[in-house]
């Protein structure tokens, strides 16, 4: 890797032939299971603009409802095939996000800001869980602003010192009261922090209401769908595999993105740059 934060182009082709084989591995268990799962965000875009990754991208990202999302937590341990693995903060104490991932084995991916996590990525697509929230705007914030407190809690409990783009006092400041904010956490049980996050996701699941969202996401709204407008399902081509997304993807994407067809410039074009990067060919037990 070098010091520019920009990848080596057999580097940034390598990962992305890694996640691809992810993907489809995910996808078969979905297909198997009669699960729906979605392309999210940039993997989106890339599917509707690019017909597979955008040119710079180094990660997948997808998305089920609640229900779906929840069996496939309870399959995939189980129907993976060797040198896959799935981590979320449920099964591994480390693991700092409210998603899931699904990873290769032997390969390591640390994102830049992730580089002071106990938790050590390997190469691996996100998985996240669409929960209901109500129709009702007022009532929805508050809804997502409990996710968002406990969510934030969660990551300074495993992350002390989260990456800040800072440098000089700024940067001292946040350091130190996220260390001291994590110093007091850890007398505060994970589970007691998880258990508040996920009912306050849950909480308007057993209710019908027409909107869903990714509780954790920020600002609040950013991923909000109307569930009308996900199904049916658009089968697209993802480089060399099919993938699904929502009915409306397009008016979707739109409202999230702007003229998402239209190319950011160049120094708007990021990615998760690792400061380790290593393939499972390269790796040794």
């Amino acid at each position: 890797m070098n010091k520019n934060r920009c990848y080596a182009p057999e580097d940034l082709k390598r990962t992305q032939d890694v996640l691809l084989d992810i993907l489809k591995e995910v996808n078969r268990v979905c297909d198997e299971n009669n699960i729906t799962l979605f392309m999210e965000g940039g993997t989106a875009i890339g599917t509707v603009r690019h017909g597979g990754f955008i040119p710079w991208d180094d990660d997948i990202d997808v998305f089920a409802l609640r229900e779906d999302y929840d069996r496939l937590m309870e399959i995939l341990p189980q129907q993976l095939s060797d040198g896959y693995g799935m981590d979320n903060w449920l099964n591994n104490a480390d693991f700092p996000a409210p998603n899931a991932c699904v990873y290769a084995k032997n390969t390591i991916s640390v994102p830049v800001e992730m580089k002071n996590c106990k938790y050590k990525y390997g190469i691996s697509i996100g998985i996240y869980p669409y929960d209901n929230i109500p129709d009702d705007d007022d009532a929805a914030k508050r809804q997502l602003r409990k996710c968002w407190f406990w969510c934030r809690l969660h990551w300074l409990k495993v992350l002390p010192f989260p990456y800040v783009p800072y440098k000089g006092l700024k940067r001292f400041i946040i350091h130190t009261v996220c260390g001291v904010g994590h110093i007091f956490l850890k007398l505060v049980p994970k589970k007691f922090i998880v258990t508040n996050y996920e009912n306050a996701c849950r909480e308007n699941n057993g209710i019908e209401t027409r909107r869903a969202t990714i509780a954790s996401s920020t600002p609040i709204f950013r991923t909000t769908v109307v569930k009308e407008e996900l199904f049916p399902a658009v089968v697209m081509p993802f480089e060399d595999t099919q993938v699904k997304l929502p009915a409306c993807y397009d008016s979707l994407l739109t409202r999230e993105y702007g003229d998402y067809m239209q190319l950011p410039p160049e120094d708007k074009r990021k990615n998760h740059f690792p400061c380790v990067l290593k393939f499972a060919e390269d790796t040794t037990d």
